[in-house]
This record gives structure tokens, C-alpha cells and sequence, in this order.
């Protein structure tokens, strides 16, 4: 693709233009500066078939749709807990010191502190490392752009096509909820719609793991190139695509630049997102419309499947507000849900399977939510999505003498605790503010095997004090 840099310079500088008059109206108007950028972006370009390998970011093939701890450390990780903030760095999350991803700013803190602030409800009794699944739901409605359920924009074909969005996001075996409120308090904190925390449904079904065998990969489906263009970590046995923290970091930092770029408009940056900015941009060039009068699915040689993108999370809305309005759904979404958090493991700290342990972490859990963790290779000072840690748990944890050996009778060394383990039933002592969901997560086991073990059902309350057994 041939560029006349001038014309690119000029759309940098009618960008930045743009951008600073959304902070100030009175100096231009917004959309009016982000079509001059448009204008001379569409200039730079003479070939929009060329313009851009993006198109295969969105992965729209409709397969897709499948010692103790440090006490700096810790009570780093409490007053972010306290002060409900989304990340230790006040979004979403360390990257990998080497990927070279820019330090966030303390405008982006001080935006995920009032976040926190405006989602602040009644007191619900739970620990800060726990929030109600409600909550979550309510904060996904307040950042829409268009909060009620389109029926015009929908399609109810896609509506059936995603029916299971809101049967997996009440799942209490399904980590869907605690992902979803992830991405929802990370575009809150960017001051981007929440219709966005949609596109993962679309992309992945909010799979972590998930890969197309078109080459995407991850809950938000980069592929390699386009990855790389947004600093994302690959290679020596590490694919940062799959680490929730880093693809949302990317896909934030991606979407943050389309929407301004398309005046606010969300349905214009989904399609960007989707098909690339340029083919959207030429498209309007073509038609001669600008940002504040383009009509997303009336633009002009658009694909088809990047028109069904747009109808796909207009439906996606639809079908998860509808369910909001379902006695049985809102009881289901009720419930305790671990707040998770970028934790970037030290890198001249304790070894994996050390620091899972003195944060009272579930490798199981930790292990599904961050599938770019390499058994084969050291996971020093890479960034980790995980729950916030459970003050008295650690404080608990940290309390224990460290492990001792013990001779077996058969003279092979084994952990004490472990020893101790063997000899005794396998149960779990409820602590104040742990779910059923919680507990069965901790241990490994599943929910309906932890309730059916304990005649316990899915809306029993449990009290601090309790024992549960974990196996028969």
C-alpha cells in the first residue's frame, strides 16, 4: 500500500484535534474534527483492498463461536481490593515488562477509583474480594450507549444464535460472569460503551483458550500481525494472545482509537474493528457522508459479515436485558463472584506453584482463566489474571510455619502438610464471605458435586463455621 505521508500527518494532528475537543466543546466540535481526520486518512490511502490485515482481528468465521509473600506486595494488592479498583496500575493490568506496552496513566486511576465510586450500591456484606454477579449486570447496563434493546437493529436469528450467552453468564460453573465484569470495568475505566464488552461473545464465547483454525486466537481473537501492531507478547513458548489481561489491554487500546476516530459512533468502530478502519473509512469516502451522518448499515461495499457483526451484538444486548427482566435469571446472577485483577507474578519471587499458594489461590481457576501459562517454562514476571486475594486467607496462609519434610514409611520424603492431608477426611471450614462457588473453585471440585455432597442447595446461605465435606 502506497502512503503520501503528509496527508497521514495531517490526520494525526485533526486527530489529536478531535480528541482534545471532547475535553473542550467550545473550541470544535468533535465530529467535525474526527471527519476531517477521515478526509485526510482517506486521502492517504489508494487502495482500500490493501488498506489494512486487520479484517481478521475479529475472527467473525462463525465457528469462533465455540518464604511468605512480601508485605508490600500484599497490601498493595488489599488497598486495591478496598478501593475496588480494577487493576494494581488503575486499568487493565500489567503487561509484560518486555512487550513494551506504555505505562498506564493517573488519569486512567483516578477514572477506575470513580468507577468504582459511581457502581459503589448498598452494602452487600460481601469481602472486597467479592462483588454480586448483579453488580456486574448493572454495571455492563449503565455504560451502554443505547441501553435499551434495539428490536430494529436485532436480528432474531442471532438472537437464538446467542440464547446461551445468558445461561452461561448465570452458570455458577462457568467462569463467563467474573470474565465479563473484567472487560466491563476496563472499557468503564476507559470511558468506552460497555456494547463492547460484547465482541468476546462473538469472537470466542468468552474462551480464553479459544482458537480458530484461520490462526486468531484468545478471548478477543488477534491474530498474529495484528498482535503484534498492539504490543502483544509472542513467542519462546509464550502466545499473549491468550492472556485475558494482555488481548484486553490490545483490544481496548484498539477500540479506544476507533472510536474516536469514528466520533463516538460504536456501531462504526465494531465495524472497524471487525472489517478494518480503512475499508470503513473508504466506504464513507465513497458515499460522501461524513462521521456525524453515516448510517453504519447503509454504508457501501461493506461485507456482509461485518453488517452481521453489528446485528450480532445488538442482539447479544437484547438477549442478556431480556433475561435481566427474569425473576429466575437475576436470582441465578446473584451470587457471590471472585473480582478479578491483573497480578503480575515477581520476578525474583516465588515460583508459580509458591505464589498461587501463599495468596490462597486455585490453580485450577488460575489455570483456566490464563491458558498463555506455559507448564514447560519459568512464569516469572508475567501478568496473571486472578481473583483479588482474600485478606484473611493470605493472613491465614502466612501464618502457617513453611512446609517440613516427614520420612514415610517407605523412607521417600513427603510435605508434612501433605502427610497430614492423607490422614485426615477432606473437608473445608466456611470463612466469612465464601460462596459455594468459592469453595468448590478452591478445591477443584465441582459445584453440584460440593452441594450434593453437603444436601446443600444451589440458594443455601452459608455461615462462617460450617464444614463441608469435599469428597465422599
Amino acid at each position: 500500500m502506497k502512503l503520501s505521508y503528509w496527508p497521514l500527518l495531517t490526520a494525526l494532528s485533526l486527530l489529536s484535534t478531535a480528541a482534545l475537543a471532547k475535553s473542550e466543546p467550545a473550541a470544535i466540535a468533535p465530529a467535525e474534527a474526527a471527519q476531517a481526520a477521515v478526509d485526510a486518512i482517506a486521502d492517504a490511502t489508494e487502495s482500500p483492498a490493501n488498506a489494512t490485515d486487520q479484517a481478521a482481528t475479529s475472527g467473525s468465521d462463525d465457528s469462533a463461536a465455540e518464604g511468605a509473600v512480601s508485605a508490600e506486595t500484599t497490601a498493595a494488592i488489599m488497598v486495591a481490593a478496598a478501593a475496588e479498583n480494577t487493576s494494581g496500575d488503575g486499568s487493565a493490568g500489567t503487561e509484560l515488562k518486555s512487550a513494551g506496552t506504555d505505562a498506564r496513566t493517573s488519569d486512567t486511576d483516578a477514572a477506575v477509583a470513580e468507577v468504582a465510586v459511581e457502581n459503589e450500591e448498598v452494602d452487600t456484606g460481601l469481602p472486597p474480594h467479592l462483588r454480586s454477579g448483579w453488580e456486574i449486570y448493572q454495571s455492563f447496563y449503565d455504560g451502554l450507549a443505547e441501553p435499551a434493546c434495539n428490536t430494529e437493529a436485532s436480528n432474531e436469528r442471532w438472537e437464538r444464535h446467542f440464547a446461551s450467552a445468558s445461561r452461561r453468564m448465570s452458570n455458577p460453573d462457568s467462569n463467563v460472569l467474573p470474565l465479563f465484569g473484567y472487560v466491563v470495568d476496563q472499557l468503564r475505566a476507559n470511558g468506552l460503551p460497555t456494547e463492547y464488552a460484547l465482541i468476546p461473545f462473538v469472537e470466542s464465547e468468552y474462551r480464553p483458550n479459544a482458537n480458530s483454525r484461520s490462526g486468531p486466537a484468545g478471548m478477543w481473537q488477534f491474530i498474529t500481525t495484528t498482535a503484534r501492531n498492539h504490543r502483544i507478547q509472542i513467542g519462546q513458548g509464550y502466545d499473549g494472545r491468550l492472556s485475558p489481561v494482555e488481548s484486553t489491554n490490545a483490544a481496548i487500546s484498539y477500540l479506544n482509537k476507533l472510536h474516536e476516530m469514528f466520533g463516538g459512533d460504536w456501531r462504526l468502530a465494531a465495524m472497524g474493528y471487525n472489517v478494518g478502519e480503512y475499508r470503513v473509512l473508504q466506504s464513507m469516502r465513497q458515499a460522501g457522508i461524513t462521521v456525524a451522518d453515516a448510517h453504519p448499515m447503509e454504508l457501501p461495499n461493506i461485507p456482509q459479515i461485518t453488517r452481521n457483526y453489528v446485528e450480532k451484538l445488538h442482539a447479544l444486548t437484547c438477549v442478556i436485558e431480556n433475561a435481566s427482566k427474569r425473576p429466575e435469571w437475576r436470582a441465578m446472577l446473584d451470587r457471590p463472584v471472585p473480582r478479578l485483577v491483573a497480578q503480575t507474578l515477581p520476578a525474583d519471587g516465588p515460583d508459580y506453584t509458591r505464589w498461587v499458594r501463599q495468596l490462597g489461590h486455585s490453580t485450577e481457576l488460575l489455570t483456566a482463566l490464563n491458558p498463555q501459562l506455559n507448564p514447560s517454562r519459568r512464569n516469572r514476571g508475567i501478568t496473571l489474571l486472578a481473583p483479588v486475594p482474600d485478606a484473611e486467607r493470605v493472613a491465614a496462609i502466612a501464618a502457617q510455619p513453611e512446609p517440613r519434610t516427614v520420612v514415610a514409611t517407605t523412607g521417600t520424603e513427603v510435605p508434612r502438610q501433605v502427610a497430614a492431608a492423607s490422614a485426615s477426611p477432606h473437608r473445608h471450614t466456611v470463612r466469612r464471605g465464601e460462596s459455594a462457588w468459592s469453595i468448590a473453585r478452591l478445591h477443584g471440585v465441582s459445584l453440584r458435586s460440593l452441594l450434593s455432597l453437603n444436601g446443600l442447595n444451589a440458594s443455601a446461605t452459608l455461615q462462617p463455621g460450617m464444614t463441608l465435606k469435599l469428597v465422599n
